[in-house]
């Protein structure tokens, strides 16, 4: 009888120790799905802020350009009011 008293305490462990493996595996699954998730959303906000920043960037260039021009058109019209004054 102790032979069979050894065996099946032996099997309850192991069967604990599968057990106790696989809710380990479980929980880590659920940390990795957690972690993707957060990957996906910053991954989202980035292509959402680097769209922004190029809009932000275009903005700033055609506003370089119409003061660039503006001041052209001003030195032009001061370097003619210029010469008819002479």
């Amino acid at each position: 009888m102790n032979g069979t008293r050894g065996w099946c305490s032996l099997l309850d462990s192991q069967q604990r120790k599968v057990r106790q493996m696989i809710e380990q595996l479980q929980n880590s699954k659920a940390v990795i799905q957690s972690k993707d998730t957060s990957i996906q959303e910053l991954k989202e906000k980035m292509a959402y802020l680097e769209a922004e920043n190029l809009e932000m960037h275009d903005r700033m260039e055609h506003l370089i350009e119409k003061q660039v021009s503006h001041a052209n058109f001003s030195t032009q019209t001061w370097a003619k009011t210029e010469n008819l004054g002479r």
